[in-house]
């Protein structure tokens, strides 16, 4: 075999490897939601923080470090489909509907939280962390995500450059 034909062959191994590699071992991923920074609350006003996740991630985790300095919040956990009925329910100066929605996770009259809090079952594409003033309010907040995930989209990639380098070999070696 010419050393060509054992540089192709090694490619494609080699993409081959890597592309089941990156479709089936889960890699740890982490996402700072908030940095280390203060928010003020009017009372009844509310702030929210959003995160899209993977479509194939689980271990979902939420780390929440929370110091409320003055007044009391109340802290909820929700997914896509409720934080949008919340958004519909909280339209400011437009008709308020009252859509109900179901939070995954609530904390009310919170000072101060430092937790670490699964997601299972895992949520799809969307959370949102939403903080509701229950009078005049200042915090300092710090969430973290963290999830594992496939990173599927560069697997596939590799299998079309796999794909892509058989057909050559086979065109080059039977055909041409």
């Amino acid at each position: 075999m010419p050393i060509k034909k054992r540089w192709k062959v090694f490619f494609i191994n080699f993409y081959s490897f890597l592309s089941l590699i990156l479709l089936l071992v889960p890699f740890p991923k982490s996402n700072v939601m908030s940095p280390d920074y203060g928010f003020y609350l009017l009372k009844g006003g509310s702030y929210s923080h959003q995160s899209v996740l993977p479509w194939r991630s689980f271990n979902q985790e939420i780390e929440i470090n929370l110091n409320i300095t003055e007044g009391k919040i109340t802290l909820q956990i929700l997914d896509k489909k409720a934080y949008s009925d919340w958004l519909k329910n909280s339209s400011l100066g437009f008709q308020s509907s009252n859509i109900p929605y179901y939070h995954y996770f609530q904390l009310v009259n919170i000072t101060e939280l430092n937790t670490k809090i699964l997601l299972d079952p895992p949520f799809q594409e969307m959370v949102a962390i939403l903080y509701i003033a229950e009078e005049d309010s200042t915090f300092y907040a710090n969430i973290k995500l963290n999830y594992m995930t496939y990173y599927s989209n560069y697997g596939f990639f590799f299998i079309v450059i796999v794909i892509i380098m058989i057909s050559y070999y086979f065109y080059k070696r039977y055909i041409y």
